[in-house]
């Protein structure tokens, strides 16, 4: 069993990612709260998940364990011990308040800014089922499935994102970008306000280049690393009414 330590004040956002290497895949997920103040994971049986860590009158650590099972049957097992300072504040009444109106239980949502300088204009995406607005800026609804880069990957950050029923805005991005190379990506975390469509805080990762994009049928497969763009391998996608027919 696998174990990891990570720290966090009250208020920030946590991301955890369960540890899966050399599982035959598909590998499925099992994420359970063991001790501490509970709080609200956004996925339980996904790689990686998140939550808001809680404002605490004193230093508490969150235990969390995850069970990823490969298609064999085998599994692995690792267990992550958050550790959340306490907040400032100590009155039991102003912690109350805190998470009160902190964003602690709520969803965020992620959303994809893409670039590339033969597009006419950024591409904003938001993995929702309404458009969202993020600083002026409208971020049309696409469903997609995100791996976010890990806190833990000291070398290169890696993320990919799949995405399903590929619309126009994606077609011209392929299409324009030549395949992807050199285009870069912005994941952000977005919380809105609540009852709105607007967002109220925005958690941005750094800029990662693609490195890979496939084109299977309907779905889009895009990896993405924080190599620099002249690093990273040139991208080419080919379509043809065989490998891509639901683009035909």
């Amino acid at each position: 069993m696998a174990t990891e330590s990570l720290s966090h004040l009250g208020g920030q956002f946590v991301l955890m990612t369960a540890a899966d290497e050399g599982l035959q895949k598909p590998v499925t997920y099992a994420w359970v709260q063991d001790s501490g103040a509970a709080v609200a994971l956004v996925y339980t049986d996904r790689r990686q998940t998140s939550f808001v860590a809680p404002h605490l009158n004193a230093d508490t650590d969150l235990v969390f364990t995850v069970t990823a099972t490969g298609a064999d049957d085998a599994t692995m097992t690792n267990t992550i011990t958050v550790s959340v300072e306490a907040s400032v504040f100590g009155d039991t009444d102003d912690i109350a308040r805190l998470n009160r109106f902190s964003l602690q239980g709520r969803t965020p949502v992620y959303t994809l800014r893409i670039n590339h300088p033969d597009l006419n204009d950024d591409v904003y995406l938001v993995n929702d089922s309404e458009d969202i607005t993020v600083n002026g800026q409208t971020y049309i609804a696409l469903a997609f499935r995100e791996r976010l880069p890990a806190d833990n990957e000291q070398e290169v950050r890696r993320a990919s994102i799949e995405i399903d029923n590929i619309g126009r805005p994606i077609l011209d991005y392929v299409e324009q970008s030549r395949g992807g190379a050199g285009s870069t990506v912005v994941i952000s975390e977005v919380v809105l306000r609540p009852g709105s469509r607007d967002a109220e805080r925005v958690w941005a990762f750094p800029a990662l280049s693609v490195g890979a994009a496939r084109i299977t049928g309907s779905v889009i497969r895009i990896e993405l690393t924080d190599e620099t763009a002249s690093r990273a391998p040139a991208v080419k996608v080919r379509h043809s009414p065989v490998e891509s027919p639901g683009l035909f």
